[in-house]
């Protein structure tokens, strides 16, 4: 059976500063995360409408050319 060592305050204290920075640091790259995350929706929805545009000339010219045809 094993005892647990009781922590002295300047001990708890020491462990709540590395948490805390531990957490700070985590938010950082959360928020650069998030930040990556909606400049790339963000790209996705131009290169959607770009797509969209150029099925809709491809559309076009296969009715042109089924005209000339």
């Amino acid at each position: 059976m094993s005892e647990k060592k009781e922590l002295t305050k300047e001990e708890l204290q020491q462990r709540v500063k590395c948490l805390e920075y531990d957490l700070k640091k985590s938010i950082k790259i959360e928020n650069k995360l998030i930040e990556k995350i909606a400049r790339k929706e963000h790209e996705n929805t131009i290169l959607s409408v770009k797509l969209e545009e150029i099925s809709e000339g491809f559309v076009a010219l296969q009715k042109q050319q089924e005209i000339l045809n």
